[in-house]
């Protein structure tokens, strides 16, 4: 004869209500992460951005990240050998380096001002492009600004030479920026994604000054070793632009582009004729 044993287990209520408890406390923690962190981005992410932008956007706005903080540490740098350069002449009067720093600002501008009449109906043919070669004249020019504690001589020349080059970029930037924040745009909201774009920026500025700050504070007042700091920050700041703009899906129709179109839609024959065959 079998036996059928029946166990009853029965919770305290107050082991209960505690087990209860302890899962909502979980539940309103990770709410309260959410919200946090949703607050935290508010200020640096489009309106409803997950509706309202493309997926590419945050790939896009994340290597940009990269590529403007570790531009604006770099830059810190070469600001910091422009003022070692200037203070290595025994015979430089505080007149004399004003003037030389006004100067080299004023040829920069002027500068940017030709390549602007030059070049400004590429900015929105070939916005990445255009782009590209923005974070290159940069770092150029940074690299310049790094040479002039060896040439302090040569200070005006080199300051105005590598200002032309960093107006040449920012003046690139600004042009081509509404167009890049265009192809992210689900539905009208341009503004809102270009001021974010702002607040992003503003934000790896900081940071990036913070760094170039702590990495010139630690290394010794020497050309060479700012050098070294310097190398590592620009091949990456360029790497992240490059990244960045992969995600950027413009829908012009450049020489580049032309040119593939072109390539894969016309053939040869045999007998040496031109022969188009469509996708």
């Amino acid at each position: 004869m079998s036996h059928k044993v029946r166990i009853s287990l029965h919770v305290a209520p107050e082991l209960a209500g505690k087990g209860k408890a302890s899962s909502s406390e979980q539940v309103s923690v990770a709410d309260r992460m959410r919200q946090s962190y949703a607050s935290l981005m508010k200020p640096f992410l489009p309106a409803d951005y997950k509706n309202t932008v493309t997926p590419e956007y945050i790939h896009y706005t994340k290597w940009q990240f990269v590529h403007n903080t570790l531009g604006s540490a770099s830059g810190v740098l070469a600001t910091q050998a422009m003022l070692y350069a200037m203070g290595l002449g025994s015979g430089a009067l505080p007149l004399s380096v004003a003037i030389n720093w006004v100067l080299k600002d004023g040829f920069g501008q002027l500068g940017g001002v030709i390549y602007a009449t030059m070049v400004g109906p590429k900015f929105d043919s070939d916005p990445k492009h255009q782009r590209f070669w923005s974070a290159v004249w940069l770092q150029s020019a940074t690299w310049l600004e790094m040479l002039t504690p060896l040439f302090p001589h040569l200070f005006l020349l080199i300051g105005s030479v590598a200002n032309i080059g960093k107006n040449i970029s920012w003046l690139a930037m600004s042009a081509t920026k509404a167009s890049i924040n265009k192809t992210f745009c689900l539905k009208e909201n341009l503004g809102d994604l270009t001021a974010k774009s702002g607040s992003q920026a503003t934000a790896a500025g900081l940071l990036g000054t913070a760094v170039g700050v702590l990495i010139g504070a630690t290394m010794d007042v020497s050309v060479y070793t700012l050098i070294v700091g310097f190398v590592p920050l620009s091949f990456i700041s360029l790497w992240g632009n490059y990244k960045s703009l992969l995600y950027a899906i413009t829908p012009t129709l450049n020489v580049e582009r032309a040119r593939l179109m072109i390539k894969d839609a016309l053939r040869l024959t045999d007998s040496g004729d031109i022969c188009f065959e469509p996708a």
